[in-house]
């Protein structure tokens, strides 16, 4: 009995006893990851002399590890490297189920970012009168053909073929899983968007 009135108080705490990684933990997190490559990935020289990313040099993924602020930024990191690949069936990614989304989606048609669906539940048409067939111009100022540049690292699953790693991104603009893009609670409340 003494020792549940001690320990639970204890227990109790720890959630205020969380903290992030410490650069060694993530060195080696790393090295593991590259480790699981060196050991099981076949298509090396392949990647290496078609597509110039080299798993194996890992100096400029460790430099950008110890400039690392925070775990987000570490994780970011690990998809960037894992990105590099450009495969279709590799990708990194971390337990959430967060979920920013803008409740309308778009594709690439004709080299332009259209909007092809829209939640009208909670975009009702009077307030926000955009339409299926607008154009996204932009979303926070940015325009929409940077954001998908920007999003390409996390197209999950499309990589290899840079039609559909450009396609995947394009839904990256309108929703980000934290998932595949740890850095998805970056994002505010709000979204202003630009469209024609």
């Amino acid at each position: 009995m003494r020792f549940s009135r001690t320990l639970l108080p204890l227990l109790c705490l720890a959630p205020l006893c969380m903290a992030q990684l410490t650069k060694e933990q993530k060195i080696a997190d790393f090295n593991q990851l590259v480790g699981l490559y060196a050991t099981n990935y076949g298509p090396y020289e392949l990647k290496r002399d078609v597509f110039g990313f080299d798993l194996f040099n890992v100096k400029p993924w460790i430099d950008q590890i110890n400039q690392s602020k925070s775990d987000v930024e570490f994780y970011d990191i690990l998809t960037k490297y894992v990105a590099g690949l450009k495969d279709s069936h590799d990708e990194f990614i971390v337990p959430s189920n967060f979920d920013a989304w803008l409740h309308m989606d778009g594709d690439i048609y004709d080299g332009k970012f259209i909007i092809d669906f829209i939640d009208r539940i909670y975009l009702p048409r009077r307030t926000y009168p955009f339409t299926i067939g607008d154009e996204l111009i932009s979303v926070d100022g940015k325009p929409v053909a940077d954001l998908i540049q920007s999003l390409s690292p996390y197209a999950v699953n499309g990589s290899s073929n840079p039609t559909s790693r450009q396609r995947l991104s394009a839904g990256a603009v309108t929703e980000r899983r934290q998932a595949w893009n740890v850095r998805a609670g970056d994002i505010g409340e709000k979204a202003v968007i630009v469209y024609v």
